[in-house]
């Protein structure tokens, strides 16, 4: 299956998303933009265009996605809700966040527990 808006131009061009951005602002409904780019052939190299902006806003949970083949961009027989998608969302970010804390802590605590060895000048020693 061709990519999404694909057209032949001596080449291929298409349209993706090339950035994905979530906001989660307190106290208000999370919202997700997939920034959208046209990749078309070029002298040598490939030219990217912005194209615009699809917003999404986190505000039924229970909507379903049905899930897209990435080898063949066909849809599948499966659905999942979008909550199942934030709860992913949400998981990642806490595992990140505590492997990093806990990476932290353990170059703090192995700083405190291994005292620096300072050599001492042959001038000082035997003075006491």
């Amino acid at each position: 299956m061709p990519d999404y808006k694909e057209q032949m131009i001596e080449g291929k061009a298409w349209q993706r998303a090339c950035r994905i951005v979530i906001e989660n602002p307190l106290g208000e409904i999370p919202q997700v933009n997939f920034v959208e780019e046209i990749i078309t052939p070029g002298i040598g190299v490939n030219q990217h265009r912005l194209v615009g902006n699809i917003p999404y806003k986190f505000d039924n949970p229970d909507e379903l996605i049905t899930i897209i083949d990435p080898e063949t961009n066909e849809p599948t027989k499966t659905a999942y809700p979008v909550g199942l998608a934030q709860l992913i969302i949400y998981s990642l970010y806490w595992k990140l966040a505590l492997g990093r804390d806990s990476a932290i802590k353990a170059d703090a605590d192995a700083a405190i527990s291994a005292p620096e060895v300072v050599a001492t000048p042959d001038s000082a020693k035997g003075v006491i």
